[in-house]
């Protein structure tokens, strides 16, 4: 039997989560960086990632922000194990998943290809394994 599917918390569980909130805050820093044009931060980034930041309006910059800081409280909820971590995660889910479509969906494909949707497919499948995790770890009681 999977250990997914036992009630003993697995050894590997707290440090994934823990992974997870370093992920979210490094996601929520660059886009911090982004838009405040940190040359040391986005000197790596391509063209075309640069033009995105400069063509993106500011209500889809600040829905990435929000989307990212409560994806960083989901995941610190899940590392201490509360039972809230399954609905803020999905959430989170739900939003990285907008956020793909509206990048996928809108001029940005047009534009700029697969760089348009590399970050947001990226964070929405992170985001969908954090959301089995969460969802695994409450039905198995390894939430409180």
């Amino acid at each position: 039997m999977s250990v997914l599917f036992t009630r003993i918390r697995p050894k590997w569980f707290t440090p994934v989560a823990q992974l997870a909130i370093l992920w979210y805050l490094a996601a929520l820093t660059l886009l911090v960086a982004q838009q405040l044009g940190e040359t040391p931060l986005t000197a790596a980034f391509f063209a075309a990632e640069q033009q995105l930041v400069t063509l993106q309006p500011a209500w889809l910059t600040l829905l990435s922000g929000a989307t990212l800081l409560l994806g960083a409280c989901a995941t610190l909820l899940l590392a201490t194990k509360k039972a809230p971590a399954v609905v803020l995660m999905t959430l989170t889910f739900l939003l990285h998943l907008m956020l793909l479509l509206e990048r996928s969906l809108g001029d940005y494909w047009q534009q700029l290809g697969f760089n348009a949707v590399a970050q947001p497919l990226l964070l929405t499948v992170v985001a969908g394994y954090l959301v089995f995790l969460s969802h695994r770890a409450g039905a198995a009681g390894w939430l409180r």
